[in-house]
């Protein structure tokens, strides 16, 4: 991502490579040079064509072991490519397995070129860490650049198995047959793999057009977007909690930007239906009943129903529905997604790569979920230390758990004053309905005024109690309910935890359910597009 981008909070796409490959490799190999230029070359022609606010980018994903992973670098580097790197083990751990000081200056010097570096949380045994490393590699990219013999692998966390595990997982493999510079190797062979697609659009045109229009809208004026950190929590915070704050909070300031403006529109027009809806039964029982000889009255009731056509049209075709609902999910997946850097979780993130039989994805949710992994994949990240477990314990509970505990049972208090409130006005207002339909059936005192009053009172009970059920409140505020009792039992197990790992788990744990939760609104309120009023 630029700067420039970053501090504008759009998120570009990243047609990620992946690379795995040996270490005995040859640097200066021309033929082996020439071969991950090939690759890079034909990876980079099948990118789709991004637009000037939505750029497609290639971004080269590798732990900078020596051989394979930095020939790749170097190349990709030289050809203006980004770099994003993945540390197996703490940088100064890992540095040890770097005999030379001029592989470890090799190494830094690339390190500093790198856009993103995400430092894995402690997986374990040696071997353990580098499998995991080359898992977290194929998980983040499209496609996987391997510069492999196509033999069996010798140990855990070889080649063969990091391809093994990119097959199982449907991501493409470019292998590149290679000449070990140990002699007992055996022949390279290459291996057959499926063909390439013939482009990495990522994501569908049409949910590649809702990213490009979120990241065409604007932020809110400096310093009146909402913290992704309350003030007193975020100065408490360990330093590398407050980096990937301050690197999040332009791209969470224009996911509430967005949400909250298509939000306040939604609602007004909404609203604006149902009145007009009113509206227009009363104008015709205005005219028919006190205005008979003035036939143009009804004219008024035309352009009522004709605004109803309009706005209708006007709010499904400008889609502000599915907008605010795609960038309050993508708000509350950013908010979840400090926490997990915080704990140096969100290694199982995927790219989700489709399969040839899986269903097309709703396009919001495609967007959305690939604008989250852009945004936590694309900072600088390292894994926490164990001292810092009470601060970050402490992080979680009261920034993360109490802070939605909070808000779900404001959701819930809120939206069940708001739903008594309009029921029991509709049902006022049938009720009155009956007696004025029998003073008007008696003929008292005028039957006129109580005709006409018998059809515009029911015709405004019957706008609230449907705005009412279109808005889902008493639904909506039976789940807020339920998430607070589901919140308190995963917060008891946040602060019951003792190491860093058991914590990850709680809150692995924590996210899933907020994840769970956001999907199962977004599925309640989704259906609830502009309705016609009835």
């Amino acid at each position: 991502m630029t700067p420039d981008a970053s501090r504008q909070g759009r998120i570009p796409l990243n047609v990620r490579l992946g690379v795995t490959g040996h270490r005995d490799l040859d640097p200066d190999d021309p033929a082996l040079v020439d071969a991950v230029r090939g690759a890079l070359d034909l990876i980079r022609s099948r990118c789709r064509t991004g637009t000037a606010v939505t750029p497609v980018q290639l971004t080269v994903v590798s732990a900078l072991a020596e051989g394979a992973d930095r020939i790749v670098a170097r190349e990709a580097l030289g050809c203006g490519t980004r770099l994003e790197v993945v540390l197996p083990l703490a940088l100064d751990e890992y540095l040890t397995d770097f005999e030379s000081d001029t592989s470890k200056s090799e190494f830094r010097a690339l390190l500093d070129q790198a856009s993103a570096v995400t430092e894995l949380a402690d997986a374990g045994p040696r071997d353990q860490a580098y499998e995991h490393a080359g898992r977290a590699t194929v998980d983040r990219s499209d496609v996987l650049v391997a510069l492999w013999d196509g033999q069996p692998g010798r140990g855990r966390g070889g080649t063969a198995d990091i391809v093994a595990y990119a097959r199982r997982e449907h991501v493409p493999v470019v292998q590149i047959p290679v000449e070990r510079l140990d002699p007992r190797a055996p022949h390279p062979r290459t291996v057959r793999e499926p063909a390439l697609p013939e482009r990495f659009g990522l994501l569908s045109d049409d949910a590649f057009a809702r990213l490009d229009r979120f990241n065409s809208g604007s932020l809110p004026p400096d310093g009146t977007g909402a913290a992704l950190l309350p003030s007193d929590l975020a100065a408490q915070a360990p330093s590398q909690v407050r980096a990937f704050v301050a690197y999040a909070q332009p791209y969470f300031d224009r996911a509430e930007e967005a949400a909250g403006s298509t939000q306040r529109l939604f609602i007004r027009l909404t609203r604006l239906l149902y009145s007009l809806a009113a509206a227009a039964v009363i104008v015709v029982a205005t005219q028919v009943i006190f205005f008979s000889r003035h036939p143009a009255i009804v004219w008024l009731e035309v352009a009522a129903l004709v605004a109803v056509v309009v706005t209708l049209a006007m709010g499904r075709r400008a889609r502000w529905h599915d907008r605010w609902l795609a960038a309050r999910f993508l708000a509350e997946r950013i908010r979840s997604g400090v926490f997990l850097a915080a704990i140096g979780g969100g290694d199982g993130l995927r790219t989700a790569a489709a399969t040839t039989d899986a269903e097309p994805p709703d396009p919001n949710q495609e967007w959305v979920e690939r604008a989250f992994r852009e945004i936590f994949w694309g900072a600088r990240r390292s894994a926490p230390a164990e001292s810092e477990l009470p601060e970050l314990r402490a992080l979680l509970t009261e920034a993360w758990i109490d802070g939605q505990v909070a808000y779900h049972q404001g959701v819930r208090d809120r939206l069940t004053r708001r739903q008594r409130r309009l029921g029991w006005l509709a049902i006022a207002l049938f009720g009155v309905s009956a007696p004025i339909a029998l003073f008007h059936s008696v003929d008292l005192l005028g039957s006129e005024v109580w005709g006409y009053l018998s059809v515009v009172i029911p015709a405004v009970g019957a706008a609230l109690a449907g705005y009412n059920a279109q808005r889902e409140y008493a639904r909506i505020a039976d789940r807020s309910r339920l998430m607070v009792s589901r919140l308190t039992e995963v917060r008891h197990q946040v602060q019951n935890s003792r190491r860093l790992s058991s914590l990850r788990r709680a809150a692995d744990r924590t996210e899933l359910l907020m994840r769970a939760e956001n999907a199962d609104w977004y599925e309640v309120v989704r259906p609830h597009d502009f309705e016609v009023p009835a």
